[in-house]
């Protein structure tokens, strides 16, 4: 568990980071920041000067910033997003406590006053920007991702749909597990799958990982993400193994997925109209097959306590994913 005095430093460390960008008057100059690039929902940026952080931008926060900054923010709104802003770092403290604050990337979120351009116009607004640790792990030549993709997304699909079924069946329901029906939609599982049986250290800072999942999910009932690229790694320095979580704090839960599995058992056309209840069974879905193929290979068994009934599983042909 991280203490008092790291987090001081962490902080500390944002702050000094924040002063060192150049600003124009008071806003936080984007102009003069290098776009790294941009993930599903954020643009992500560099200072040259400084590259132990990166800020995010959210696409979407920032469209409410500027139409929020066409008068002056209200008591109302400002206290809004301070509670926001303290609800998402209050998400970041809760992963650093039970995955411990080295085995993940420092996150913070706070309001700026910021100069971007948006829609071809410059424009100075109050902003929300997250601010991310950088860290060499992902130049490691030794790290392996664990993640997933969307097994019915997958273009293996229509071809292995009964290893689909089958494989829905051992990690969702009740039936035997065969490690390799899951490599078929999942390829990155090879080498962990493999090095679990070869190495005895990696194989114990797989059993933590999951052990610290079940604590976090336990106390948060929050899923974390695990379709996100390199969000999970595993890795080894000095031939000892560790584990490090980027980005993966996620508002989906266990109580999200008794909803949409309730649905599941009643009403599965329900789910194709609505978009957000879908991608979230999806989701969770993805996430639960992975860690409990993870869990049963390992010797821990599920990690998710998830048990489909046969109608459940058999209705999940009928969601148009």
């Amino acid at each position: 568990m991280e203490n008092l005095d790291s987090k001081i430093k962490r902080d500390a460390r944002i702050e000094k980071y924040i002063n060192s960008l150049l600003k124009k008057e008071e806003f936080i100059d984007f102009s003069k920041l290098q776009k790294l690039g941009q993930g599903g929902t954020n643009d992500v940026f560099s200072c040259k000067k400084n590259s132990n952080f990166v800020i995010k931008l959210s696409r979407e926060a920032l469209d409410k910033a500027i139409e929020l900054s066409e008068s002056p923010w209200s008591n109302e709104t400002r206290q809004a997003v301070n509670e926001f802003v303290e609800d998402e770092n209050n998400r970041s403290e809760q992963l650093y406590k039970y995955f411990g604050a080295e085995n993940c990337l420092s996150e913070k979120v706070m309001v700026a006053k910021i100069s971007v351009e948006y829609n071809n116009w410059p424009r100075d607004i109050e902003g929300l920007i997250l601010i991310q640790e950088v860290s060499d792990v992902f130049k490691n030549p030794t790290k392996l991702e664990f993640s997933t993709g969307y097994a019915e997304r997958s273009p293996m699909f229509k071809k292995n749909k009964d290893v689909y079924d089958k494989i829905n069946t051992a990690l969702l329901g009740h039936g035997e597990f065969n490690e390799k029906d899951i490599f078929v939609f999942n390829e990155k599982l090879i080498p962990i799958f493999e090095l679990v049986d070869l190495d005895k250290e990696f194989n114990k800072i797989v059993i933590e990982f999951l052990l610290r999942f079940k604590d976090y999910f336990k106390e948060s009932s929050q899923f974390i993400d695990l379709v996100g690229r390199e969000n999970v790694l595993f890795y080894q320095v000095d031939r000892k193994w560790f584990f490090k979580l980027g980005s993966v704090i996620k508002k989906d839960n266990q109580q999200g997925l008794e909803k949409v599995v309730a649905n599941l058992e009643k009403n599965p056309n329900y789910l194709n109209e609505d978009e957000s209840l879908r991608k979230q069974l999806m989701n969770q879905l993805a996430a639960a097959r992975l860690l409990n193929a993870m869990g049963i290979k390992i010797g821990l068994g599920k990690v998710i306590n998830i048990e489909l009934s046969k109608k459940q599983l058999e209705n999940l042909d009928q969601v148009k994913f």
